[in-house]
């Protein structure tokens, strides 16, 4: 796996730029989540935006590559809404920092984790997309091998996280200073 910080910095560079050239932030899922997957060798990643107004994650985009049998992951994750309290993803909304597993069977959610493992995904990380105070995303990526989750691999994926907040703030706040378009 790349871990160094030059590569972290390629990496935030293109995730960036995908985000910079749509309107929506969710609308960079389809191309977000399989650079990351790439990137990070992972056969899954789920985008899991943020309703803040509901308090919900809900799945805004599934990616899996095709060596990836993922079914019922699939199902389950396309009907699935989670709180602050619930998962794997829950947990990084509420507290705000990334998390990685060796275990996803001990560390997931249920029925998530099992489908996840008969799969043959093994490992996991989650970081989530936000600045200081408002989290946009979740991103959840799956593999079939382990990652060291030291010091330092998980400060780069706070920093990652948070250049891709400041770009969803920008957005944020371009559209909200826009106001209503006259046509």
């Amino acid at each position: 796996m790349k871990t160094k910080s030059i590569q972290f910095a390629k990496l935030t560079e293109s995730a960036v730029a995908i985000l910079n050239k749509v309107a929506d932030p969710k609308s960079a899922s389809s191309e977000l989540i399989p650079l990351l997957c790439g990137w990070f060798d992972c056969q899954w990643g789920t985008y899991w935006h943020v309703d803040s107004t509901k308090l919900l994650l809900t799945p805004a985009f599934c990616w899996n590559n095709e060596s990836c049998r993922a079914e019922k992951l699939r199902r389950d994750t396309d009907t699935r809404s989670l709180t602050l309290s619930e998962g794997t993803a829950g947990h990084v909304w509420r507290r705000g920092i990334p998390v990685c597993t060796e275990n996803l069977v001990r560390d997931m959610c249920l029925p998530r984790s099992l489908d996840a493992s008969e799969a043959g995904l093994r490992g996991g990380i989650w970081f989530p997309i936000r600045n200081y105070q408002t989290t946009f995303v979740i991103v959840e990526l799956l593999g079939r091998h382990y990652w060291t989750c030291d010091e330092r691999f998980m400060g780069e994926l706070t920093l990652l996280g948070a250049e891709l907040g400041k770009v969803c703030m920008n957005k944020l706040r371009r559209t909200a200073t826009a106001g209503p378009q006259n046509n």
